[in-house]
C-alpha cells in the first residue's frame, strides 16, 4: 500500500519593496572627528570634536547597483568642503556604498586640497526620507607647502530628503 504524498506548496516569491534611489537629495549630518597634525611622521597636535554639516547630491539607481556624486560641508576647523563620488549596491530600502573624492580644508588664513575615502549606508524611510551613517578618512599632505601633514577621520549620522 502506498501512502499518499503530501502536497508541496511552493511559497510565493517574497515581495521586498525596492526603493528607487535615482534623483536629487539634500540633508544634514552630525558627527565626530579626530584629526592629527604631524611633521615627518611625528604627531604634533591632535583634535577631536563634534561637528554639524549639510550635503547635497544626486544618485542614479541602476538596479542592484548605483552611483552618485555629492557635495558636503562640515564646520570642522574653519570649514571642510568635500566633493565625493559614491558607488555601491542597493538591497531593498538600504544602500551600501564606498566613496572617494577631494576635500578642501580651511585653517585660518590657509586652505589646502586633499583626498578622502570612506564607506557609508543609507536606509529609506518612506518615499522621501533616508537616514544613514558615513565613515571617512581624509589626508592633506604637505599642507600649504609647510611640511605639515594633516589627516583625520570623521564618523557622521545623516538625514536626507529626496526631491
Amino acid at each position: 500500500m502506498r501512502w499518499p504524498r503530501p502536497s508541496r506548496k511552493i511559497p510565493p516569491p517574497s515581495t521586498v519593496e525596492q526603493t528607487d534611489w535615482t534623483g536629487f537629495y539634500g540633508g544634514v549630518q552630525l558627527g565626530y572627528r579626530d584629526f592629527y597634525l604631524s611633521v615627518l611622521g611625528y604627531d604634533l597636535a591632535y583634535g577631536s570634536d563634534d561637528f554639524i554639516g549639510f550635503h547635497l547630491g544626486y544618485d542614479f539607481d541602476a538596479g542592484p547597483s548605483f552611483w552618485g556624486v555629492e557635495l558636503d560641508y562640515d564646520d570642522i576647523a574653519d570649514g571642510l568642503l568635500r566633493l565625493k563620488l559614491r558607488s555601491g549596491s542597493s538591497a531593498g530600502n538600504t544602500l551600501f556604498y564606498g566613496t572617494a573624492g577631494v576635500a578642501r580644508l580651511e585653517l585660518g588664513l590657509f586652505d589646502d586640497i586633499g583626498y578622502l575615502v570612506g564607506i557609508g549606508s543609507s536606509y529609506a524611510v518612506g518615499d522621501r526620507w533616508s537616514f544613514g551613517s558615513e565613515l571617512l578618512y581624509h589626508e592633506f599632505s604637505d599642507y600649504e607647502s609647510s611640511g605639515l601633514d594633516i589627516d583625520g577621520t570623521t564618523l557622521s549620522l545623516r538625514a536626507s530628503y529626496r526631491f
